[in-house]
């Protein structure tokens, strides 16, 4: 019986010890081009790592914050981030709406 127990214990305690919690980063995008491999992990706090790799094996890695509530951001065409800004609104007219002016702006109705 101490031997079945003694069993059931070790078992029980490698199986504890062999689970891994959640992983504190998780791997959200990955991209190998010309010899060149960035990795974007996201952190448990929201912020998101980029490892950039190069053929050589030189590594560069820059944590990015994370984003405020309601923000946008959009590819700054570099491997990073920026915010989005969206274009100005239109004037509006009396009755509060705009029409196309031809020439690729806006005119009041």
């Amino acid at each position: 019986m101490k031997r079945s127990l003694y069993l059931t214990t070790s078992i029980v305690a490698m199986s504890l010890l062999a689970f891994q919690p959640a992983l504190a980063q998780r791997v959200i995008g990955s991209s190998t081009y010309e010899g060149t491999t960035i990795t974007v992990t996201q952190n448990a706090d929201g912020s998101t790592t980029v490892t950039r790799t190069d053929k050589d094996g030189h590594t560069s890695t820059t944590v990015r914050p994370k984003p405020q509530k309601g923000q946008i951001l959009v590819d700054d065409g570099k491997g990073g981030w920026k915010r989005y800004n969206p274009p100005p609104k239109p004037p509006a007219g009396p009755t509060g709406v705009s029409v196309g002016d031809g020439k690729g702006g806006w005119k009041p109705f």
